[in-house]
């Protein structure tokens, strides 16, 4: 076998093995696509709806997918041929399902949050990183491939009603900012407590 061969074989073997990976990170993607269809749906039955430790679960599954997201963006460009093309629509198809969940989830919990009489003192906190990622689902749905006017239109629902979410419940005071006093006041003398 001359050099040549030696060289195609290498690079045969490379390809197959990038595409199993990409292979088994779309299956994985599927997965947690998956878990978290289940999550939202057991959300919609709980009897507490925008129940803020079902968002977490949520979010953790959609973060995991956004992390798998990013990997498979970096391999799928190094693959080549008519499997390479296949696997991308693949892809695609799963991260613009996994797109369409999250919006249409977001507006049907922020809704419910709403709707609530009393909100967790941590829902700031926890829901204010969701204004990026609704922003994010906007400019994705504003134009290329994905566009869609409908679902934009739920985005943009979703994101006035995290909005006024966050309006409702104070953030958390961050007592690692370098303006708070180091120490809590003292009380005074004359309050008869030294």
């Amino acid at each position: 076998m001359g050099p040549r061969e030696v060289e195609r074989e290498e690079r045969d073997k490379r390809q197959e093995h990038a595409r199993r990976e990409v292979v088994a990170m779309l299956g994985a993607l599927e997965a947690h696509a998956h878990q978290a269809v289940e999550l939202t749906q057991a959300a919609l039955r709980d009897p507490r709806p925008g129940n803020l430790a079902f968002w977490r679960a949520f979010r953790a599954k959609i973060d995991d997918f956004r992390a798998l997201v990013s990997l498979i963006n970096l391999r799928l460009p190094g693959l080549e041929g008519a499997r390479a093309d296949a696997l991308g629509q693949e892809f695609r198809r799963l991260d613009a399902a996994m797109l369409t969940l999250y919006v249409r989830t977001a507006g049907v919990h922020f809704r419910a949050m709403l709707d609530r009489a009393v909100l967790p003192l941590v829902a700031h906190d926890v829901l204010r990183p969701e204004l990026a990622l609704l922003d994010e689902a906007l400019a994705r749905l504003a134009g290329g491939e994905e566009a869609s006017p409908r679902l934009a239109a739920s985005a943009t629902a979703a994101r006035a009603d995290l909005e006024e979410v966050l309006r409702r419940v104070p953030a958390l005071p961050d007592f690692d900012e370098p303006d708070a006093p180091a120490d809590p006041p003292r009380l005074a003398a004359r309050d008869g407590l030294q």
